[in-house]
């Protein structure tokens, strides 16, 4: 008897396992501002690690980028490469560098193409400026921030803590309102780690005992195991010692957190996720600046880079009802709930120009167009689709989708709306169980880079 020997490739969604090595990761976004997403290469019983990518305009190889080194191993190409800023379609992949493998656009899909489209010499949102904290120190009014080594914060006693607020004027049409962007060097455990907005300049966050006045935004004390690093988003209003939030998250070594300020309320980008804060009080006494700080901070770890941003008030484009397509399927039996998945074209922000700063999510509400189906939910989806998993049978639903881009601005005009019939005991005419697919993923600005 002759004995065959088989070798199982194994390819899974989100994840494959190739010449030994396993992949795991998918593209976050594709826009203007960037192409951003999560890689991981993990050897045969190695340690994962972060993977190379190759970006691909077709079949035409553009460009390569890398993973952070821990945490969830993101990678990001901000800088577009000139050909994809000529106003035309481009059709991206996204591959693991000398493989054939293609990263999913969004988690736990079956799409690995987005469409691309920036106007000619679009650069994406702009910061009016820049540092990397390391020599200027006339830019900021220092809070207990040693003068003899002012390089990134660096150098806090154990117990100590320091601010820098900035003393720049504030280049935006309302000066209340701003972004605030700080890049993390973190290398080891524990510290805190700050940005200020609608600061007073000697303000100083450290709970009850702080001063002046602010809103502070804090990553706390990260702490490393192996690769992973968790820590806690937490934020405080001066003169109050409960945080406003303080939740769970993960970290890594050139993590960025990006915060905007508008009206009486705070978005906060991490991880590509967005955390929104309502009731945010209003500057005091004309004191209204942005700011870095810091606490405990131990050596290696430090705020490499903070940048500082107008406020967008250009709203972002509606979704193109022409790029919409549903899928309805029944998994129960008997069949009286079933799901609906749609997926669209990414709505553009800042259309004429690609100038803002990405459409962040899509606001979803439902309402029984025919039927007897009294329940109204709402859906926040982060990038161009959604589900729905509590239709009832024999009712047609209306739905409208809303962009909002990451500065608080939604679009303007009607919402688009579809609607998407539960038939009885009949799908929409697709194939039965299967998502739909198509080139447009992930289209221009479908999200905010993160």
């Amino acid at each position: 008897m002759t004995r065959i020997r088989l070798t199982l490739l194994i390819l899974a969604l989100g994840g494959s396992i190739l010449s030994g090595q396993s992949y795991s990761g998918y593209v976050y976004a594709i826009g203007c501002g960037g192409i951003s997403g999560r890689a991981t290469m993990t050897p045969l019983n190695g340690t994962p690690g972060p993977a190379t990518v190759d970006i691909y305009d077709g079949t035409v190889y553009l460009t390569s980028t890398t993973g952070n080194t821990y945490g969830t191993h993101d990678f990001l190409l901000q800088t577009l490469p000139t050909a994809l800023m000529d106003n035309q379609v481009h059709t991206i992949t996204v591959r693991y560098s000398t493989t054939n493998i293609s990263l999913s656009i969004g988690a736990n899909t079956q799409q690995f193409t987005g469409t691309l489209q920036c106007p000619i010499a679009s650069q994406g949102y702009q910061y009016y400026h820049t540092e990397n904290l390391q020599t200027n120190t006339t830019n900021w009014s220092e809070n207990s921030v040693p003068s003899s080594d002012f390089v990134p914060l660096q150098g806090l006693a154990i117990a100590g803590s320091g601010s820098l607020i900035s003393n720049l004027a504030i280049q935006s049409p309302i000066v209340a309102n701003y972004e605030v962007n700080s890049t993390l060097t973190l290398q080891a455990s524990g510290g805190d780690y700050v940005q200020y907005l609608r600061a007073s300049s000697n303000a100083l966050s450290n709970g009850a005992s702080g001063q002046g006045t602010y809103l502070a935004v804090e990553l706390q004390n990260p702490q490393f195991n192996g690769a992973a690093c968790s820590a806690y988003l937490a934020v405080y209003a001066s003169g109050n010692p409960t945080p406003l939030t303080y939740t769970p998250v993960t970290c890594y070594n050139g993590m960025q957190i990006r915060t905007v300020v508008f009206g009486t309320t705070a978005n906060i980008m991490l991880n590509g996720k967005i955390y929104t804060l309502n009731n945010i009080a209003a500057c005091g006494g004309g004191a209204c600046a942005p700011g870095v700080g810091g606490r405990a901070m131990p050596t290696g770890n430090y705020i490499s880079q903070v940048e500082l941003g107008g406020w967008d008030n250009v709203p972002p484009a509606n979704v193109n009802p022409n790029t919409i397509t549903t899928t309805v399927y029944f998994s129960s039996t008997p069949q009286q709930y079933g799901n609906v998945m749609a997926q669209w074209q990414g709505a553009i922000d800042n259309p004429g120009t690609g100038n803002g700063v990405g459409v962040a999510y899509y606001q979803i509400s439902r309402t029984t167009y025919l039927g007897s189906d009294p329940n109204t939910p709402s859906f926040t989806s982060y990038d161009a689709s959604f589900y729905d998993g509590t239709v009832q049978q024999s009712n047609t639903y209306n739905y409208t989708v809303t962009p909002y881009d990451f500065h608080g601005n939604a679009a303007l005009g009607p919402p688009t709306s579809f609607l998407s019939s539960t038939g009885h005991g009949t799908m929409d005419g697709r194939r039965i169980g299967q998502q739909p697919i198509g080139s447009y993923w992930g289209g221009p600005a479908s999200r905010s880079t993160c």
